[in-house]
């Protein structure tokens, strides 16, 4: 739904930058936030705040994304493995504050 998916990916995708540095495709709007855009996200910002091209953060493989800027391909899977649930939960809830949408496990 627009609500629970869309919406997210723009409000995502505008207080990150993305939605001022040129055109979004619908590939990049068809990316997964919560299973591809947020760990890419949160891992470079860990990596020494780098902010990946949204390319790389929407659609590249994951071994592309890595190569790209230079991560240990293992080291992004062991840290996908283990934020991805409290990264969708942190994303989600800071939504709940803002708008009363209720927090679920669909994507």
């Amino acid at each position: 739904s627009l609500d629970r998916n869309l919406h997210p990916k723009v409000e995502f995708l505008h207080r990150m930058g993305y939605m001022t540095r040129g055109r979004i495709s619908g590939r990049d709007l068809a990316a997964s936030l919560h299973k591809r855009m947020l760990p890419r996200w949160h891992y470079a910002q860990s990596q020494g705040n780098i902010q990946p091209k949204l390319s790389a953060l929407a659609t590249a493989t994951d071994a592309k994304f890595c190569a790209w800027h230079g991560f240990d391909l293992k080291h992004f899977e062991n840290y996908k493995k283990e934020e991805l649930q409290h990264l969708k939960f942190e994303f989600q809830s800071n939504a709940w504050v803002k708008t009363g949408q209720p927090i679920d496990d669909d994507e």
